[in-house]
């Protein structure tokens, strides 16, 4: 067993990288707990050469950084994100050499991919996905046959809002896209609705036709974040599962579901353990946000509406959540909501070496 001591007197983290390194890496949630990273801290310092490579001093401790990060002298700055359990560490400026000198590029198409991977682990800014105007959409899938036969499909398996029901968001789960390249590689066809595969044949036939496809590429990039997250939190033996639901009437609802398991637990996993339920929907001028905490058939809800007929329809309508829930079996113990957004604020300045953003 691993006391305090040995753990503080460990010099080299375990990192975990991402293929391709770039511009942000993941380390092992033990390591990043070693280094007593915060989620949303700003790390400054410059890359020292090492015997073991180029490092960066965090709480004492020497980081190894991925090779292409930055050059001997270059400062760097870094931002912490906790993403089901793991740390990422994504670069935020450029880097410069100490004495003004900029380092040179390694080519287009090593910063295009570098670039990329940036995106692709930025799953705190999903504004590709959420934002799909997949309604509006629908309409331009016309005068071309392989776009007609997309719009034909999504149209026949797409439901709304309104007619949502259990069945119906397991189908749109398993056919997210989520676990596309799974199925693709047991030899399992993927199902009527794919809704990555779908994206990927539309931004194909708009580039074939000449079309700008930016918007299309943007909700495949934040779709292929989210299967980097869920495969990140089983690598870390975490159950958490981060989806976004299609529907006809609105944008995609983005979803994470993580497990919460109990401290008392026992170490081959048995024991209490709770759901934690996040979803956000983009409703245009604002966005509405929902976290739901369940343990056994108790749960606690948190809304935020900065929508105010929607937050005054909902407030006069808690009773009727209430009773609902008490007919499906399910007691709510507590109810929050608030009319604004839920955002990410970040602290100001005070000029020290890091900075802290917390959820509010």
């Amino acid at each position: 067993m691993y006391g305090i001591d040995s753990v503080n007197h460990q010099v080299r983290p375990n990192l975990i990288y991402v293929e391709g390194g770039g511009s942000a890496f993941r380390i092992a949630p033990e390591q990043g707990k070693a280094l007593n990273l915060r989620e949303g801290q700003i790390i400054n310092g410059t890359i020292a050469l090492r015997p073991e490579g180029n490092t960066i001093k965090i709480s004492g401790q020497y980081l190894p950084l991925p090779a292409g990060l930055g050059a001997p002298g270059s400062r760097v700055e870094l931002q912490v994100s906790i993403l089901a359990g793991a740390y990422v560490l994504r670069k935020m400026g450029l880097g410069s050499k100490v004495d003004g000198q900029v380092g040179s590029s390694k080519g287009p198409l090593v910063d295009f991919h570098n670039s990329r991977f940036e995106r692709l682990l930025r799953l705190d800014q999903l504004n590709g996905i959420t934002r799909f105007p997949l309604n509006s959409l629908l309409s331009l899938l016309f005068g071309d046959v392989e776009l007609e036969e997309i719009r034909e499909k999504l149209v026949v398996n797409l439901t709304t809002t309104k007619d949502i029901t259990a069945r119906s968001v397991r189908k749109m789960l398993l056919e997210s896209g989520l676990y596309l390249e799974s199925d693709l590689r047991r030899g399992k066809p993927a199902g009527p609705l794919n809704l990555k595969s779908f994206l990927m044949q539309i931004r194909n036939a708009f580039s074939r036709l000449g079309k700008d496809s930016t918007i299309v590429t943007k909700a495949i990039d934040d779709l292929e974040a989210l299967q980097l997250e869920t495969l990140s939190s089983q690598l870390h033996r975490q159950n958490s599962i981060s989806w976004a639901l299609p529907f006809l009437d609105t944008s995609p609802v983005w979803l994470q579901l993580h497990e919460k398991k109990n401290k008392d637990s026992g170490s081959d996993g048995s024991g209490d353990s709770g759901w934690n339920l996040d979803i956000q929907l983009d409703l245009g001028s604002s966005v509405f946000s929902m976290s739901l905490v369940m343990d056994k058939n108790r749960l606690s809800l948190a809304c935020w509406v900065p929508d105010q007929g929607l937050y005054q329809k909902i407030h006069d309508n808690e009773h009727v959540l209430k009773s609902k829930l008490f007919d499906h079996g399910l007691e709510l113990l507590s109810f929050q909501l608030h009319d604004f957004a839920k955002i990410r604020s970040p602290v100001g300045d005070t000029g020290s070496q890091s900075r802290i953003k917390l959820d509010v």
